[in-house]
């Protein structure tokens, strides 16, 4: 019997996805990879409990929601988007690696939402209107998130304009464990 753990879009030969259909029955689906297609809306996914990362990234989602069945996530890729807000965020407790830079967050108020997230340890903010300038949007979001360890690529404790610190060791660990293989 054939187990499908990965799914890649391919748009070689020019499909683009519109909408995800037809994934009930790969429930050992572990890694969904659907950059650069044309997704609105998230859904179709309530049947992946296995999914522990899921990148939607460069499509047009404007909402984050259908995530609620995804039990297992650990990683998610909303990058390049044209999300508004910050809202049904208790869907993906269990994730520890989110990702969305450059969409369309404008609202402090809104990230903290995010607290909602116990295991978040990496986050992906930049570019966002939200992201006026380094300094205050860091010491922001350490305060929003106090046990973020790593925020837009970088060890939370990183000083902007000092490229010859020292990574932690905790660093080196944090990126091991929010990488899925």
């Amino acid at each position: 019997m054939l187990q499908i753990e990965r799914i890649v879009s391919n748009k070689g030969n020019g499909d683009i996805v519109k909408e995800i259909i037809s994934l009930e029955n790969l429930k050992n689906l572990i890694e969904l990879n659907l950059p650069g297609n044309a997704l609105r809306v998230i859904e179709g996914l309530d049947t992946l409990s296995n999914l522990k990362s899921l990148c939607l990234a460069q499509n047009g989602i404007t909402k984050l929601d259908g995530l609620s069945g995804l039990s297992s996530l650990l990683s998610l890729d909303l990058n390049d988007n044209i999300v508004e807000k910050i809202e049904n965020i208790g869907q993906v407790k269990g994730i520890h690696n989110l990702m969305i830079r450059k969409n369309k967050l404008d609202s402090w108020h809104d990230l903290y939402q995010l607290r909602e997230i116990e295991q978040l340890e990496a986050l992906t903010m930049e570019m966002n209107p939200i992201y006026s300038s380094d300094y205050t949007y860091r010491n922001r979001m350490t305060q929003i998130l106090p046990s973020i360890k790593m925020l837009d690529g970088f060890p939370i404790s990183w000083r902007q304009g000092d490229p010859y610190q020292p990574l932690s060791p905790e660093f080196y660990e944090l990126f091991e464990r929010i990488a899925i293989d």
